[in-house]
Formats: structure tokens, C-alpha cells, sequence
């Protein structure tokens, strides 16, 4: 018969006791297993949340999906930053070398949406981000922001702008034009 002595943690058979410890078998798998989840989607996290275009190494890249929707305009745009010697967007064929302004501001428009803001308002946009290093994908990043702050926040460069700066869609001060076909 195998006496167990008693313990606060755990009741365990004298004679395991006695066994090197490595030829015990560990029971609670379970939390072994969760705690390794929890790590990994923790590491996923911090991967994801380094992306920053002040931060990018050359080589880096970082590849905006970019869609808003509201009242009065829908636009989408695709827009890749790279860093070289300096930081530039490219789409459609076109490029632009943004300011370190610019680079603050793009870096404090996506922390915001990293806060996943509270919404409310009739505009939706839609990012994805996906940081690539050496043509591997790192992370990726999506958000739907439904609050409207950008448009009252100061310090911030948004993904339209960038897309204006590079002749994606017009400017906003130019006048629409409105075409009539008579039948």
C-alpha cells in the first residue's frame, strides 16, 4: 500500500517522492497550455505594436489599407512607406518623401487607433497595416475607428492626406465640378 503525505499544494504517493524528478509526469496540462496561448498572443501583441514609421530600419516596410466611408465621401487607398535614407510613400506609381513632421504625426494617428476609440459618428474607417522586413511579412495590425476625432485632433497626419500629397484624389480646397448631360 502507498501512504500519501499530506501537503497544502498537492497530495503526491511517498515513492514519487523518491523518483528523479524528471521522470515525474507534469498533470495540469491545461495551465501549461494557457499560459503558453497567453505568451504567444502576448508576443503577437508586442510584435504588432512596435510598427511605427519613425522606427522603420531600412529594408522595412510598412504596406496602409486605407478605406473611409461617411456622408459625403468614400475613398480607399493603398499606400506603402519604405525607409531609405528618409521615409517615402509610394502608390500608383507615384512617390513622395514625407517630413519628419509628417512621420510624428502618421506615428501618433496610428497609436490613436491602437487605443480602439469609442464611436459614434456616421464616418467609418477601415486600416490595416501589415509590417514587412526583407519582403516577409512581421505583423498586422486592423482597426475601425467610428469616433471622428482625427478630424479634431492636432499634431496628426492622416492617410488621406498622404494620399492627397501624392495626387491619389484632389485636394480639398479645389472646387468639385459637377458635369450635367442633357438628354
Amino acid at each position: 500500500m502507498t501512504r500519501i503525505r499530506r501537503n497544502r499544494e498537492a497530495q503526491v504517493p511517498e515513492r514519487a517522492l523518491r523518483l528523479p524528478i524528471s521522470s515525474i509526469a507534469v498533470r495540469p496540462r491545461r495551465r501549461v497550455a494557457c499560459a503558453a496561448v497567453l505568451i504567444l498572443c502576448n508576443s503577437a501583441t508586442a510584435i504588432a505594436g512596435i510598427v511605427s514609421l519613425s522606427q522603420l530600419q531600412p529594408g522595412d516596410r510598412i504596406h496602409v489599407s486605407y478605406g473611409s466611408r461617411g456622408c459625403f465621401h468614400d475613398r480607399k487607398c493603398e499606400i506603402d512607406f519604405e525607409r531609405g535614407t528618409s521615409v517615402t510613400a509610394h502608390s500608383a506609381g507615384r512617390s513622395v518623401t514625407l517630413s519628419a513632421r509628417e512621420i510624428q504625426g502618421l506615428d501618433r494617428l496610428i497609436q490613436f487607433y491602437r487605443s480602439r476609440p469609442v464611436g459614434g459618428c456616421t464616418t467609418e474607417d477601415e486600416i490595416t497595416i501589415t509590417w514587412f522586413r526583407d519582403r516577409q511579412k512581421i505583423a498586422s495590425e486592423r482597426y475601425v475607428d467610428r469616433s471622428c476625432a482625427t478630424y479634431q485632433m492636432k499634431d496628426v497626419m492622416r492617410f488621406y492626406e498622404i494620399a492627397t500629397k501624392l495626387q491619389l484624389e484632389r485636394n480639398s480646397s479645389s472646387k468639385p465640378t459637377l458635369s450635367v448631360q442633357k438628354d
